[in-house]
């Protein structure tokens, strides 16, 4: 099952932000667009109406609103207000609040990743769907001017502290490196698990960006995962974040 993380959005909405500003006059919209893979998100809320520019939804079950495993355009990535309120769901929608409030001018394309079973809990998500959502976002970079991605979400399967731990998942390594190439760099958690040793997959894997969190004073959080070697970044860990249902 997938970790949550609530650093990492901000931190990209950041350094994209950067980015958009030194090549403005070469993209085809003045504004940067982020590929946010997360959980679902509340598309009918206000605060995201002019930010919000697509929704897919990919995963391993038929769990999208077509009752299909894939769907895309409106409302492909929501889910009912009882269903996204409760057991992690409304993750997807922080995370897009943590980047607008950053970036007011980001735009949003969101791919929801995480299918949710009859009951309302979530149904497990493997490389396969990282792998199929990886592989959407390159295929629609130039469609939507995706300037960047963020998966905050991650696992922490590993092998042992002390050892080449990451898991070894070339496919996803080569979608990741497929991104980078055509200059669309992908950001994922280093987890919450208080490891300081080893940090999530697919965070893990050198080519990807891994972001851990702070406290309030700039130490570096408890709770965040951390690998010298391999963590990028720092954001901040505690911020306010639009929850399910706030229109304000």
């Amino acid at each position: 099952m997938m970790k949550l993380i609530h650093a990492i959005a901000l931190s990209l909405s950041i350094l994209v932000g950067g980015v958009a500003s030194a090549n403005e006059t070469q993209l085809s919209s003045p504004h940067p667009t982020i590929a946010i893979l997360d959980t679902a998100i509340e598309g009918t809320n206000p605060i995201f109406t002019s930010r919000l520019i697509f929704e897919v939804c990919v995963t391993e079950w038929s769990a999208c609103p077509n009752s299909l495993s894939e769907m895309e355009g409106p409302s492909s990535a929501s889910l009912p207000l009882p269903v996204i309120s409760k057991n992690g769901f409304d993750h997807g929608t922080q995370m897009v609040s943590l980047a607008i409030s950053t970036n007011p001018n980001v735009k949003i394309v969101f791919v929801r990743i995480i299918g949710a079973n009859a009951q309302g809990f979530r149904q497990t998500t493997s490389e396969k769907t990282v792998v199929s959502a990886l592989d959407w976002v390159l295929k629609n970079k130039d469609r939507f001017n995706i300037q960047a991605v963020s998966m905050s979400q991650g696992h922490h399967k590993l092998g042992p502290a002390g050892t080449d731990y990451c898991p070894k998942t070339p496919i996803t390594e080569g979608k990741i490196q497929d991104l980078i190439n055509v200059g669309v760099p992908v950001f994922f958690p280093t987890g919450n698990a208080r490891d300081h040793s080893r940090i999530d997959w697919p965070a893990c894997i050198p080519a990807s960006i891994a972001i851990g969190a702070t406290m309030p004073a700039g130490s570096i959080a408890i709770y965040s995962n951390h690998d010298p070697l391999l963590t990028d970044f720092f954001a901040r860990g505690q911020n306010r974040a639009t929850t399910v249902g706030a229109r304000s």
